[in-house]
């Protein structure tokens, strides 16, 4: 289990399979070729808003891995959290992208996203 310290509250957060499942949900995208079929894909367009910093896909992330656990955050406390000057984002950044790294249920995934972004800035650099 991940843990940060938010607003004086520790809150837990697990990034499993049903982490995934919930995820996943909440944005689905058309398979070409399977007329009426959806592929659920909300993780793979979090995950790399997150990788490019976008702050509202770490919320997303934060909130759905809070999901089930006790304290349950809220986001009007995360969102003060993040307005928080003394909130260092880009080290919770780093942290929530290691312990994605890290999950049994997303790492694999998240590890090929990462490497299908380096190649494509690789191609661009050429």
């Amino acid at each position: 289990m991940f843990e940060l310290e938010i607003g004086g509250h520790v809150y837990g957060f697990k990034f499993g399979i049903g982490f995934l499942r919930e995820i996943d949900r909440a944005v689905k995208a058309g398979v070409p070729g399977l007329n009426g079929v959806e592929k659920p894909m909300g993780f793979r367009f979090y995950f790399s808003s997150f990788l490019d910093g976008d702050v509202q896909a770490l919320e997303k992330i934060l909130l759905t891995g809070n999901a089930g656990m006790q304290p349950r955050l809220t986001i009007p406390v995360l969102d003060e959290w993040v307005d928080d000057p003394d909130t260092d984002l880009d080290q919770v950044m780093a942290d929530v992208k290691d312990f994605l790294l890290r999950s049994n249920a997303c790492g694999g995934q998240a590890k090929r996203m990462i490497a299908e972004i380096q190649k494509e800035l690789e191609k661009a650099a050429k």
